[in-house]
């Protein structure tokens, strides 16, 4: 993929093998042709070093487009309360009975 160079870490062309065991997350921009070996892209986050679990997490998670935001108030007060805890908001039940925060 070919990443515009004003995108990338500073000193990356100097000492590119200081970013050999980072991890990136670019998105390919425009249409990936049969006869093209590279395709354009955009450099959207450094995620952190390989083998850091919450880089490679948070890779996974960019990967396949899973939203790990927090609901906001307004949606869980949406949410029916005839399950709830202490505090009044509503909780997820798993199959033996206990609740799941």
């Amino acid at each position: 993929m070919l990443i515009p160079s004003k995108q990338l870490p500073t000193g990356f062309f100097k000492r590119p093998q200081d970013y050999s065991h980072f991890l990136f997350v670019a998105e390919v921009q425009g249409e990936w042709l049969s006869d093209q070996q590279l395709v354009g892209g955009t450099l959207l986050k450094q995620l952190g070093q390989v083998g850091d679990i919450e880089a490679e997490t948070e890779g996974i998670l960019m990967a396949n487009r899973i939203d790990t935001r927090e609901f906001p108030d307004e949606l869980l007060d949406s949410l029916p309360t005839t399950v709830t805890g202490g505090d009044g908001r509503w909780r997820l039940c798993n199959e033996v009975g206990g609740t799941l925060h």
